[in-house]
């Protein structure tokens, strides 16, 4: 008796765990209609709206245009759930309904339609993905190189000096098709990356020089934006010295015209010409008495610390007045140097080279060492 109570109840108990898992389990035949569901959908707007005309059934149509429709394209035969793999046909489907050319003209737009594109947009979206390609790897260009260089050492550098020109495809230097390398591109990338490593650290014990020159289409009659009040013409720029040391600045006119005329242009005389750094005069100089004829410059020597500082070359301001001249001056005062009737020019700036470091010492605190966290030196190695 106990024994067919055992079988009876195990019996039930497999009875219900199977009545349990044919209710949590969906039947096939359900999935499949599920699915079947959905795909209808977008399948139920093709057959209803598009499948007239753009069908195999079409291309025996009475109707030429019909025929013609379907002869160009036939939608019954494409997986409208699928369009990853007919994308080209799909991606003509959607330029046809985003310009308003399906439906055609006089019949009314279907309901819908702005979904049905807009799955259609989706599907081929998510479809592409899957084919792009990686991105190559591609090196940085020459601006790209300037910018890390100044965030990560905070030095301004014209990459010019360092690198050759990047190359241009289709009018852009910064994709991977123009940013290949070569063998010989790579070695100056690492001749560029020793330069500024030593910029940085101010282990530069030879002297280098730098040259600024006025920009020709200038005027340096009057104040010039950017430079001290009282001055006129003249240039400001920011210089990185490359360690603590003296320094040379050789300070060259605009001379009168070519044919070897190295006289000073400008005809007032008694101008001074003042030199600063950081806002503080480091020379002042007679325009006429101090100047080098056999050389032709200036001469200015100076000590300075590492690191980026601001050098003005500029005269002191001596007649605010108009000039007395018949004629009107030009706007571009470079115009011509070699003396014109009816005109008195002031003295111009033309370039200037700052030559150094002599007796260096290193680099005791610049913006490069802050970010780097290395110690301070008090010599060069």
């Amino acid at each position: 008796m106990m024994k067919k109570l055992f079988v009876i109840g195990s019996t039930a108990v497999v009875a219900i765990l199977s009545i349990a898992f044919m209710l949590d389990t969906p039947a096939p035949a359900q999935e499949a209609k599920g699915k079947n569901a959905q795909v209808s959908e977008a399948r139920r707007f093709v057959n209803t709206y598009c499948a007239g005309c753009h069908s195999q059934a079409a291309k025996a149509s009475s109707s030429e245009v019909i025929r013609e429709a379907a002869r160009k394209l036939t939608l019954d035969t494409l997986n409208v759930d699928n369009v990853g793999e007919e994308p080209e046909r799909w991606e003509l489907v959607v330029r046809k309904l985003r310009a308003g050319m399906m439906p055609p003209s006089g019949l009314p737009r279907p309901p819908g339609l702005e979904a049905f594109i807009e799955n259609l947009e989706g599907s081929l979206d998510r479809a592409l993905v899957k084919h792009i390609p990686p991105p190559g790897l591609h090196r940085l260009n020459r601006n790209e190189y300037a910018h890390v260089v100044e965030d990560l050492l905070g030095i301004q550098i014209n990459p010019a000096k360092y690198l050759p020109s990047d190359d241009v495809v289709r009018g852009f230097d910064n994709i991977a098709a123009a940013l290949t390398i070569s063998p010989a591109l790579l070695e100056g990338y690492v001749t560029a990356a020793g330069k500024i490593s030593r910029l940085a650290l101010g282990s530069i014990t030879q002297p280098v020089q730098e040259t600024f020159r006025v920009p020709e289409d200038t005027s340096q009659d009057y104040h010039i934006e950017g430079m001290p009040f009282g001055t006129r013409g003249g240039m400001i720029t920011e210089h990185w010295f490359p360690a603590d040391g003296d320094y040379k600045m050789e300070i060259h006119p605009i001379s009168k015209g070519n044919m070897g005329n190295t006289g000073q242009f400008g005809e007032i005389p008694g101008e001074k010409l003042e030199v600063l750094m950081d806002g503080e005069r480091i020379a002042l100089l007679d325009w006429t008495s101090d100047y080098d004829r056999r050389n032709g410059h200036y001469k200015v020597e100076f000590p300075a610390a590492a690191g980026p500082h601001t050098v003005v070359v500029t005269f002191l301001a001596t007649n605010y007045a108009p000039g007395s001249d018949l004629n009107k001056h030009f706007l571009r005062s470079t115009l011509e140097t070699g003396g014109l009737p009816g005109f008195r020019f002031y003295p111009h700036v033309g370039k200037f080279v700052i030559d150094g470091p002599y007796n260096a010492t290193g680099a005791k605190d610049t913006p490069a060492r802050r970010k780097l966290s290395f110690p301070f030196t008090t010599s060069a190695k």
